[in-house]
């Protein structure tokens, strides 16, 4: 319950912001008196006595009681001191005591310069205190930044300074009224006493009326599945000044405005199961790529127009190839799995299924149109470099570095990104094909803060397997099977059934790879289903194949001396599908087989603490093959996304709350099994078109849709 003095100063304070002060002075008046009669009551004799000293200004005569206290005289305080807070020994109070009389004596220094004289009491009476104060012994009694300020050079120079403000000379105070004495003593004091909030109780300490009905409103549209806020700062601004708060239509837009599930568009140019999107940096532009081998460019903001089929044929890929790297077994597929772009919108790479990398230079995407001499131009758009981690090493996962991690060496013009594979493998290259960085083999010695960090940050593995993690016939699509028995089958072997007899969940074997105890020293090495890299370009994130999430840190720059380390794993109970960092770097959000999604806060990384589990999502499922999540809906005023939202087998789209987890809706997005999603996060506004609310999904039935508001 709230109690009635708090509600009273809401309202007092409230009645002087909107400039009613004479109400506000007389409903004070009684207020005080009213708060006066229960103190003579209910507060202790002796605390009443120095509350009202201060409030009288007779600084002097608590100034004479504390320095009996300290000579031996009353009781040597320990009445007053059993007002208070202190928690400490019978022999430490006395740094309470010089503390109060310190903090007393600045305030009748203060209030009284010119009679009590500049250096004198300075020298005398203040500056010697500081030396017999234990700041440790006032933890909890003031407030930390106040404690930080006790140090003789720095209250020096304060007393010395005549034309300080009052502001400035108490400590900076935040939320103080210049020259209001009473403030600052209850800011000063209110941590000090057991019955400070009783006593030390200023109006102006209580939040303005606007911010706890601003708070409250927010409070009630988190915990309401259909609310989500204006995305834009343009936006909440029209909603603000065009609606009128009273009207039913806005009440009901305070609670109930989830509208970015209608179908926009259907994009039919894949011959085959897609199994990926990607919408570009910018969000301008959508990629797409398909067990048809191809990936597809299309433009967002000309209603996805189709841009460039990139087909990589046996001679772009002979005329590609980079001559020092192992040419893949003949036969396989081109299926695209995995693609990503860089920041500046110049290259794309994808993961195949025939196990091969493939850069492709697009920096023409930009060009509205190209004119016939500029087709066949060195700045075509075209499959640059090709190239195998080895003979039939798999790649699932890629994602290019930030500009800061890319710029930071000269031994390429090209930017960096770092290839994750199930078969144990875990570099960066440039677009050249170059290797620039192993994980594995530059892999610092020291694991202090790993080991430290990997302390049972676990959630206990499932003692038995479920029928869904069994071995199902091998196929085409992307599983979740084992590295060593994930090879696919020929392209065009079952057509759009082929996700249907796809190679299922992972096995015991899986598992078997690393220490199934979780101690994770054993083997340095992990298979990779997915990788994340945060926006600042400090850490890598794998989801590995043994259930277990590990962060690396990124070299700042590359050459011989360059190490990386281990910084933390988690270990999980499912399969671990596919991971992405939030746009403030802040979340990572995991798919977790066969019916779980988590986010976990990584910010505590950074201070060398455990990730910290901060919401679990259910409701869809990927029992068998690889589905992909994605954050949505990206707040500007916040920086943070709004949503999850992930694929399912059902074919459905499953939206969640990022910060509730509460099931909002599903949508039907597909006639088979839904591979992925991803929103338009970095969209724009463009012909009075929010484009950041457009998000995309790919499906076994060969469609990629589009949807939004």
């Amino acid at each position: 319950m709230i109690s009635e003095d708090f509600q009273t100063q809401v309202i007092i304070k409230s009645l002087q912001d909107l400039g009613y002060h004479e109400l506000a002075r007389d409903l004070l008046t009684e207020y005080s008196i009213r708060v006066q009669n229960r103190q003579a009551q209910e507060i202790p004799l002796l605390l009443n006595w120095f509350r009202h000293a201060l409030r009288t200004h007779d600084y002097p005569a608590i100034d004479q009681y504390i320095v009996k206290c300290i000579k031996g005289e009353n009781g040597n305080g320990k009445e007053l001191i059993n007002l208070t807070n202190y928690q400490g020994g019978e022999k430490d109070f006395q740094s309470v005591l010089h503390a109060i009389l310190y903090m007393v004596r600045r305030m009748n220094f203060f209030e009284n310069r010119e009679k009590l004289g500049d250096l004198q009491f300075i020298s005398q009476q203040l500056l010697p205190l500081l030396a017999r104060i234990n700041k440790n012994e006032l933890c909890g009694l003031f407030e930390p930044y106040i404690l930080e300020k006790l140090e003789f050079e720095q209250e020096s120079q304060i007393y010395l300074n005549k034309d300080i403000s009052a502001k400035h000379y108490y400590f900076n105070l935040a939320n103080v009224e210049e020259n209001n004495i009473y403030q600052i003593q209850d800011i000063i004091f209110q941590k000090l006493f057991k019955l400070s909030s009783s006593v030390f109780n200023s109006i102006t300490n209580v939040p303005q009326l606007s911010t706890l009905i601003e708070q409250s409103v927010k409070y009630r549209q988190s915990q309401s599945p259909l609310y989500i806020p204006p995305r834009t700062k343009q936006e909440l601004k029209k909603i603000t000044t065009t609606t009128d708060p009273s009207s039913s239509s806005f009440s009901s837009f305070q609670t109930h405005n989830f509208n970015v599930t209608k179908h926009l568009h259907t994009l039919t140019h894949h011959l085959d199961e897609v199994w990926f999107l990607k919408f570009s940096p910018s969000g301008k532009y959508l990629v797409t790529g398909s067990l048809d081998g191809r990936m597809i460019l299309y433009d967002v903001y000309d209603n996805f127009k189709l841009i460039k089929v990139l087909e990589p044929t046996n001679a772009l890929d002979d005329a590609a190839f980079v001559p020092f790297s192992t040419k893949p077994s003949p036969g396989k597929t081109k299926a695209v799995i995995y693609c990503c772009w860089d920041s500046k919108e110049q290259y794309i790479v994808s993961c195949c299924l025939d196990t091969v990398i493939r850069v492709w230079s697009i920096g023409d995407i930009h060009k509205k149109r190209m004119t016939r001499s500029e087709t066949h131009s060195a700045h075509d758009i075209k499959l640059m470099t090709c190239f195998t981690l080895g003979q039939d090493v798999k790649t699932w996962s890629c994602e290019f570095l930030p500009p800061s991690n890319s710029t930071s060496t000269s031994t390429s013009s090209t930017p960096y990104f770092i290839i994750g594979s199930p078969d144990k493998v875990l570099k960066i290259f440039d677009c050249t094909g170059v290797e620039i960085f192993d994980f594995y083999s530059n892999a610092d010695d020291e694991t202090a803060s790993y080991e430290i960090l990997c302390k049972e940050i676990n959630f206990l593995r499932s003692r038995h397997r479920t029928s869904s993690q069994q071995a199902l016939p091998k196929g085409d699509d992307v599983s979740m099977k084992d590295a060593d028995d994930a090879a696919g089958a020929a392209a065009g072997a079952g057509g759009a059934a082929g996700a249907g007899g796809a190679a299922a969940a992972a096995g015991a074997t899986g598992a078997a790879a690393t220490n199934s105890n979780g101690d994770n020293n054993e083997n340095p090495f992990y298979r990779i289903n997915d990788l994340a890299i945060t926006p600042n370009g400090k850490l890598l994130i794998t989801a590995n194949n043994d259930q277990q999430l590990h962060f690396f840190s990124i070299p700042d720059a590359f050459d011989e001396g360059s190490t990386t380390r281990k910084l933390a794993a988690i270990n999980l109970r499912g399969r671990l599908t596919s991971c992405s960092v939030s746009s403030n770097g802040k979340y990572v959000l995991i798919s977790s087989a066969p019916d779980e999604l988590q986010v976990w806060d990584i910010s505590p990384l950074y201070n060398l603490r455990p990730p910290i589990l901060y919401r679990k999502y259910i409701g869809h499922s990927q029992s068998s093959y690889i589905v992909r999540s994605s954050f949505g809906y990206l707040n500007e005023e916040t920086g943070e996304e709004e949503l999850v939202l992930s694929g399912s087998d059902d074919g459905f789209v499953y939206f969640w709350k990022l910060h509730t987890g509460q099931l909002i809706t599903r949508v039907k997005a597909h006639n088979d099994l839904c591979n992925a999603v991803d929103w338009n996060l970095k969209g724009g506004i463009y012909k009075n078109m929010d484009f950041g609310k457009l998000w995309g999904s790919v499906g076994d039935d060969k469609l990629v849709k589009i949807w939004g508001t």
